[in-house]
């Protein structure tokens, strides 16, 4: 019976010793992780706050209500859509309209929005010269109801004059403010027939002139508020009219933080994010420390292939600009014990830079090891490696997207004078890249993912 229970206090003392011995291998050297506080999702769901929906009254966009033979008209759907939705996600909708100033609409006002005879104007000359979307006062009750989502719904063709000085701080001003709240701006652009007059196009004797022949022309809808709700409305509208003709259907998200999660909080860094033939190679395994950082560990040679790839889709807000500049934070370390028991301490390198990133229309890519090359390395030794990524710079995919339905104000004159049957809108791309500019002055460098190689270089 002895004998029973001292093997058996043997077997523990041994499993123990094991346990110990390999707990204090230094198969890592020390280092400080950095951890990022992005939220995992950034479009958590929030109480119902006000809606406030804007109807641009002036008189061109009567052209929308009104059929034109042969070609699609959605406008008075889409309004019927937007009610609706604005109903189910706000505890309380108000509607304004708005041309040379901002006032309240009754209910009566609301339900006339789809006719013509809304868009009509019986006042003076001077009152009813009212054809520039006149938006910044739209922003200002932005800034004042940042808990609000605010819809509207606009032709957008905008004077030169708009986007300069303080016009243009009118906007930027009180955007800067919305972002800087976690609030962003979702633009939705729709190509819809169009049988009405288009005013106030300017020449370049710096005249006004205007236009009777177009079938087609968008109209757009901005929503300032929650990515949640604007979402929400956006898929809505793609959805239903757009799932199959996307070319009639523009969508862009400006906002401060277009970063959808950082990859090491939900361990969304797989094995599949190095090349599949690193899995090959001896003494191969695959782990994270910390919980947090995941680790490639392997013996490799100075052919072995490392390039780490991730998703765009895993890194970008849905509709957003995206990232347009990345950036590394690298540290290598070296011993010359390259099994881990035998490791006492691992030594810095001062290699500088290491790697390099770049990315594409679907995924980013790091080439490790190709500013310092391996075969560069000294072989024998064990190094541990790395990398963290951050995104630098949001990116302008959306004045891309927006560009063909856009026509400065320089060329304008000379477009008309072609006699289109598809009418472009007034410096659409110059006030997609103010909007821009701002989403890129309030971006802040954020880590979206790390990870490390540890290996011993062999001949």
């Amino acid at each position: 019976m002895m004998k029973k229970i001292l093997s058996i206090t043997f077997i523990l003392f041994t499993a123990i010793f094991a346990i110990s011995a390999q707990s204090a291998q230094k198969c890592e050297p020390e280092f400080k992780l950095i951890k990022s506080s992005l939220n995992q999702n950034i479009s958590n769901k929030v109480e119902k706050g006000e809606v406030f929906v804007f109807f641009d009254q002036s008189t061109t966009m009567q052209g929308f209500t009104i059929d034109q033979p042969g070609q699609e008209n959605l406008y008075v759907n889409i309004v019927d859509d937007l009610q609706q939705v604005a109903e189910n996600i706000g505890s309380k909708t108000i509607y304004q309209n708005f041309g040379s100033g901002i006032n309240p609409m009754s209910d009566r006002e609301v339900a006339k929005v789809k006719t013509p005879k809304f868009y009509e104007c019986t006042d003076s000359a001077v009152a009813c010269n009212n054809q520039f979307s006149s938006i910044k006062e739209i922003f200002a009750i932005a800034e004042d109801e940042p808990d609000a989502s605010h819809i509207v719904v606009t032709h957008l063709a905008l004077q030169d004059s708009q986007l300069l000085a303080s016009d243009r701080e009118a906007i930027t001003g009180p955007l800067i403010s919305i972002l800087k709240k976690g609030k962003s701006i979702g633009i939705i652009g729709v190509m819809n027939s169009f049988n009405g007059k288009i005013d106030n196009i300017p020449l370049r004797n710096g005249e006004y002139t205007d236009y009777v022949d177009a079938e087609t022309r968008p109209f757009f809808i901005l929503v300032i508020g929650n990515q949640n709700n604007i979402n929400k409305i956006k898929n809505v509208i793609e959805e239903k009219y757009f799932s199959s003709k996307k070319d009639n259907f523009k969508f862009a998200l400006i906002t401060s933080n277009p970063i959808l999660q950082n990859l090491n909080i939900s361990k969304l860094i797989e094995e599949n994010n190095m090349p599949e033939s690193l899995s090959r190679e001896e003494n191969y395994s695959f782990n994270y420390i910390d919980d947090y950082l995941p680790v490639y560990k392997f013996s490799g040679n100075k052919k072995t292939n490392l390039k780490f790839k991730i998703n765009n889709n895993l890194i970008n807000v849905p509709g957003s600009t995206g990232v347009a500049k990345y950036s590394l934070s690298e540290k290598m370390w070296t011993t010359n014990k390259v099994k881990c028991r035998d490791i006492k301490n691992w030594n810095e390198a001062k290699f500088g830079e290491i790697s390099s990133i770049k990315q594409n229309e679907n995924e980013v890519i790091i080439d490790l090891f190709t500013t310092k090359p391996l075969k560069k390395l000294f072989r024998g030794l064990r190094y541990f490696y790395k990398v963290d990524i951050f995104a630098d710079k949001p990116g302008k995919s959306s004045e891309k997207e927006f560009s063909e339905w856009s026509v400065s104000s320089s060329s304008i004159d000379e477009f008309t004078q072609t006699n289109p049957v598809s009418y472009k809108t007034l410096n659409l791309e110059k006030f997609v890249s103010v909007l821009n500019a701002v989403s890129s002055d309030t971006f802040k460098k954020t880590l979206i993912a790390s990870f490390a190689v540890n290996f011993e270089l062999i001949k």
